[in-house]
């Protein structure tokens, strides 16, 4: 008895070769799964309000960005003969966080249209405000070279606080931003990128499908090899979390500009938590369907036997 049990068994069962088709079916599903899963966090960075407003209040970020711009205001104080420190109270908290989101959202504005030139959504006047109730020069006497040499300082004291809080924007983005949308169907291309992990999330499904359809003779076998899927694309997605770590492009980065590497890095952090969901529920899903199997075949075993 338990012999012919064991023989329909093996006959109902899938043959070599659909467990082999199974097998590379499971590592696409893995692959698809893993861009699926990237792609998507992607594009929810780039349209999330919430990771830039936490991106932008970033403490390490702030603390940088105020340290630099208050080393740039006592340059021009020594150059323009005013007293830099009554300055350092412009470099508060609520400016520098209104300044960085500011820039995040340009930046999300930017690679959501790849239109180059638009203006930067700040408020100048909030700085000119502060600076007016702030900024004197005893030494300067002459009403008219005061108010020339005022709105000189003036000037490069709102530069240095929009470049302490966004460094990205320059005319060489600009200008490049231009020559890609004259050499390319740009809008068209964007339009095509955000689609994409909507386009792999279907291919995955029909690949999780054929493997359905291959194990058909038994159809609880399916369960080792989609589990084996999800497991695959939790490996993948950790193992290029730290390729992309260990290639040390932040570090360069930061060699080049510790602001932007710090904005950067705020941002990644925000990355994490979604990321780690995600490989989560793929490693449940594996020990799960695995579970599952498992039993299904001790239990195949115990009736054989």
């Amino acid at each position: 008895m338990s012999t012919e049990m064991s023989t329909v068994t093996r006959k109902s069962g899938p043959g070599t070769l659909a467990r082999g088709l199974a097998w590379a079916l499971a590592a696409l599903l893995a692959l698809l799964l893993t861009a699926s899963a990237f792609g998507g966090i992607a594009l929810w960075a780039l349209n999330d309000t919430g990771l830039r407003e936490r991106a932008a209040n970033d403490e390490a970020l702030l603390r940088k960005e105020t340290e630099w711009a208050g080393l740039r205001i006592k340059e021009l104080g020594a150059v323009y003969g005013f007293d830099p420190q009554p300055l350092m109270v412009i470099l508060d908290r609520e400016l520098l966080v209104k300044q960085n989101l500011a820039g995040l959202n340009w930046l999300a504005a930017t690679l959501n249209s790849m239109k180059p030139g638009e203006s930067l959504d700040l408020d100048d006047g909030e700085i000119e405000e502060k600076l007016s109730m702030v900024l004197r020069f005893p030494d300067i006497k002459d009403p008219e070279k005061l108010q020339e040499v005022y709105g000189e300082a003036s000037s490069k004291i709102s530069n240095v606080i929009q470049n302490a809080t966004f460094s990205i924007r320059n005319q060489l983005t600009d200008k490049g931003l231009e020559k890609a949308r004259e050499m390319a169907d740009v809008r068209g291309f964007l339009d095509f990128i955000q689609k994409i992990p909507l386009i792999l999330g279907i291919c995955a499904a029909a690949a999780a499908g054929l493997i359905v359809l291959l194990i058909a003779g038994d159809p609880k076998q399916a369960l080792k090899y989609l589990g084996c899927a999800a497991g695959g694309t939790a490996v993948l997605m950790a193992v290029t979390v730290l390729m992309i770590k260990s290639v040390g492009m932040l570090q360069a980065v930061e060699a080049a500009n510790s602001r932007l590497a710090l904005l950067i890095a705020a941002a990644e952090k925000q990355l994490v938590a979604p990321l780690g969901i995600i490989a989560g529920v793929l490693l449940a899903v594996y020990i799960v369907f695995l579970a599952l199997y498992t039993r299904r075949g001790k239990r195949n075993a115990e009736t054989a036997a």
